[in-house]
This record gives C-alpha cells, structure tokens and sequence, in this order.
C-alpha cells in the first residue's frame, strides 16, 4: 500500500489549502480529498495506476464520495462514475473510529462519544 501511495505522486502532507488533491491514508484505508470532481478523479487514477502495480484492488463496494460545501444549493449526485466503477454519494462516514460529513459538524460525533 504504502508503495502504490508513493509511486502514486499525490502528497500526502501538508493541507488540501495548498494543493488539488491530497491523500490521507490509515492501513488499508485511503481517503483522496480533491478542490474538484476533476482533480479527485485524476488522484483516484493515479492512486489506481500505481496500486495495480502491486497487484491492489479497488473495493467499489466499500468506496464512497461525499461532497463537502458551504452551501446548501450545492447538488450531489446519488453516485459518481470514475472509469468502470460506480460509486455511492454519502452525507457522513466513519473514519478510523470518528464520524466526518460534509457539514463539518462535529455535534453528532460529539454526541457518539459521550
């Protein structure tokens, strides 16, 4: 994993502030955050790209996109098609044990641990 990240070329360090797309990975979980679709769709192939390399499989099952905006018009689509696969649109997920959605919020997350 760790191989497919670096021959992949995203950064890993530092923050989304400062560039289109980032990686931020935890054993074998990989969370691409990208300024756009566009940017995020070219971190995933390149990230896809690389993983082959050492026999890596994407897991589209377990895959999901959120969007995280400012604003409430912000359409969302139910999935998104990145090459063959198809990917689920979720408001929230769970992270290595913390809850991240789109708002920001972290009320419910807050509420979870207490």
């Amino acid at each position: 994993m760790e191989y497919a990240i670096r021959k992949s070329g995203i950064q890993t360090r530092g923050t989304i502030f400062y560039k289109l797309v980032q990686l931020t990975a935890y054993g074998d979980n990989i969370v691409i955050v990208g300024r756009s679709l566009a940017s995020m769709t070219e971190g995933f192939h390149l990230l896809e790209d690389a993983s082959m390399e050492v026999a890596l499989v994407i897991n589209e099952g377990k895959t999901k996109y959120m969007v995280t905006a400012n604003t409430e018009n912000c359409s969302k689509p139910l999935a998104i098609e990145i090459g063959g696969y198809s990917f689920e649109t979720v408001d929230s997920y769970t992270y290595i044990g913390s809850l991240v959605n789109g708002d920001n919020n972290v009320s419910e997350e807050s509420t979870n641990r207490l």
